[in-house]
């Protein structure tokens, strides 16, 4: 569909005074994007571009790459392959989110990886393996990635263990197992890491249990145990910790080891019981500085609710939430 005439003149006359402009589901193609781009040129001020869930393919991609004065660009569920990419590495752009185009693949993560400019990039639900991310993790420039939502195995993220720039990786949704969690443990240099619903269990937890950097840690839906949670309460620099969704239970009656730094723990949908009641009556001297704590949907019934509602003075959010609570117990603050 055409680029309306009336927005296309205020474009080219700087009339349009937004820094970004968004066209979203506009059934837009390469040709549309030619007439969106001439128009561009005459405004400097649109240096971020939202193009979601169009069928821009590499041609669109091409001639976007053009616009030097572009930072920001989103082509989300569009038909951009590995030679559209090629053209956006060599672009300006700090930020782009490739998300959802499925041809791009392991060629596609290749060609963008050699972007000399990117800070952020998206690439979820892009069909990549463990090429395209050992590509991805050689890139010397990028602080921010989502690469969630593909078909990455252990090989596939030995590399990001060297990777000294990145900050923030979504792993979500993978194929990542227990030696891939101990190469993203030896990073020195990320503080965020979804792992959500890959199956690293109790031996990938121990692995990441060894962290020195990663202060807010998912690791939903992975298998882990009360062996990888005891691991990882020793960690001395985690902040934000959800294990949700996993199989946490505690079979021995003493007191929980320490993590000092602990503030938001999610321990919702696991095994946790009311007995026996050592590991549950520890919680706040283990972890003193926490202030949100999610525990709904465990087997912990009136009794095991009790002993958790007595830390309501302690926390500033508190979920209990589950079978056999009474609802005036079941939480506060979320």
């Amino acid at each position: 569909m055409p680029i309306p005439q009336e927005l296309a003149s205020e474009i080219t006359s700087g009339k349009y005074h937004e820094t970004c402009l968004a066209l979203c589901d506009s059934s837009l193609n390469d040709n549309d994007v030619e007439d969106l781009v001439k128009a561009l040129r005459h405004n400097k001020k649109i240096t971020q571009l939202v193009l979601t869930g169009n069928s821009i393919g590499n041609d669109g991609a091409k001639c976007l790459a053009t616009l030097a004065h572009l930072t920001a660009l989103d082509l989300t569920d569009n038909r951009i392959g590995p030679d559209g990419a090629a053209h956006l590495a060599r672009s300006n752009l700090t930020n782009l989110s490739l998300a959802a185009n499925e041809d791009l693949g392991d060629a596609g993560a290749a060609a963008i990886s050699k972007s000399a400019t990117l800070t952020y990039l998206n690439l979820a639900r892009c069909n990549i393996c463990d090429d395209g991310a050992i590509a991805i993790f050689a890139n010397s420039v990028l602080e921010e990635l989502d690469i969630s939502g593909n078909r990455i195995c252990n090989r596939g993220v030995e590399g990001i263990s060297h990777n000294k720039r990145l900050l923030t990786v979504n792993f979500t949704h993978n194929n990542i197992r227990a030696l891939g969690a101990k190469a993203i443990s030896l990073n020195t240099h990320l503080t965020k890491v979804l792992l959500g619903s890959n199956a690293i269990g109790d031996d990938g937890a121990k692995f990441l249990a060894e962290t020195a950097s990663i202060l807010e840690l998912d690791l939903s839906q992975n298998q882990i145990g009360e062996a990888g949670f005891l691991a990882l309460c020793h960690n001395p620099v985690i902040q934000h910790l959800s294990l949700f969704f996993n199989k946490i239970c505690f079979t021995q009656d003493k007191p929980l080891p320490q993590a000092l730094k602990l503030m938001e723990l999610n321990l919702s949908y696991n095994k946790i019981k009311d007995s026996p009641e050592g590991p549950l009556k520890s919680f706040m001297t283990a972890f003193p500085k926490l202030n949100v704590l999610s525990i709904s949907d465990n087997e912990l019934g009136k009794s095991g609710a009790l002993i958790f509602n007595q830390y309501r003075k302690n926390l500033k959010g508190l979920n209990l939430s589950g079978p056999g609570i009474p609802t005036e117990l079941c939480s506060f603050n979320f």
